[in-house]
């Protein structure tokens, strides 16, 4: 069965080819997965563009202890450098979705903590000092709110602003339950608004904005169709009738409801997590000298 997901790694899982290359490494506080999908014939087969793909792996979200989410924080960082352009200068900060929808807050929360320097660069720039770079960021909403395509506003902001890179933040679609809030994707593919809850719109990419795009989200949901087909496939493996497991999975699920996602119950608490995250990530990424009780006490 093909089940939705926005995440390379359970994209490519059933699929090996020359196109696709994957290394794994363990820190220590998280699992890393580099994944470059090279080809053409191994971008169709996914179902994802050409690039690469950063996921990080976690147990669990720490319980709000910043020495936790800082080291978190830390290894996202290093990866959100390396897809960086050499030399950039401006960096805008994209947050997307919907403040108003807890599952689709997660771009929204990230923005409201990613320190904004660019109106203050000279400010915090000064002598010899030159941690800070200049960082600007909106969150442009979603179709339904402004009657704007999401990609048409982020377009008029780059052309007046004319940042280095784009970095866009938003909740994905897992494939799997116990991936939600458990991994970090980040890419240098750019995004498409909403394609995780069957609402696919215009993509935010080099080619739509002119400017290279890193996008970084974490599963905030998961398809309903998914949870009955990992609970019946683990069922299914423990009798030793895995040969029947997809006929029978296939014939049961018609009767699900299909276009139904779900959430986990303390969904507030693990969004604001995710959201310091991501965001102290971002931080740590973009300015020098700083940790995360500093980005944190910039923003508030």
């Amino acid at each position: 069965m093909t089940l939705r997901t926005d995440l390379a790694l359970e994209s490519i899982y059933t699929h090996q080819d020359e196109g696709i290359i994957k290394q794994e490494r363990q820190t220590g506080v998280c699992k890393v997965t580099n994944i470059q999908i090279t080809t053409s014939y191994a971008s169709r087969l996914v179902g994802k563009p050409m690039g690469n793909f950063v996921t990080l792996e976690l147990e669990n979200l720490p319980q709000n202890e910043t020495v936790e989410i800082e080291g978190i924080a830390k290894v996202l960082a290093e990866e959100i450098k390396k897809l960086l352009p050499r030399n950039y200068e401006k960096i805008l900060v994209v947050g997307l979705g919907n403040r108003n929808i807890t599952p689709d807050a997660l771009g929204p929360d990230v923005m409201e903590r990613v320190m904004v320097t660019g109106h203050v660069l000279s400010y915090l720039n000064q002598g010899d000092s030159h941690d800070f770079s200049a960082v600007s960021a909106i969150c442009p909403g979603v179709l339904g709110i402004t009657g704007i395509e999401t990609v048409d506003i982020v377009k008029g902001v780059v052309e007046q602003y004319r940042p280095s890179v784009v970095i866009a933040v938003d909740a994905l679609c897992a494939g799997s339950p116990h991936r939600m809030f458990r991994t970090v994707q980040l890419t240098d593919t750019g995004i498409h608004p909403g394609s995780g809850v069957g609402n696919r719109r215009d993509g935010l990419n080099k080619e739509s904005l002119g400017v290279p795009v890193i996008s970084i989200g974490i599963p905030t949901v998961v398809d309903s169709d998914a949870i009955v087909y990992t609970a019946l496939t683990r069922f299914f493996e423990a009798n030793d009738s895995l040969a029947e497991a997809e006929r029978m999975i296939g014939d049961m699920m018609q009767y699900t409801q299909g276009e139904m996602f779900v959430s986990p119950k303390e969904i507030d608490s693990l969004i604001a997590k995710s959201a310091r995250v991501i965001a102290g990530g971002i931080n740590l990424a973009l300015h020098q000298n700083i940790d995360l009780t500093f980005s944190e006490n910039f923003v508030s």
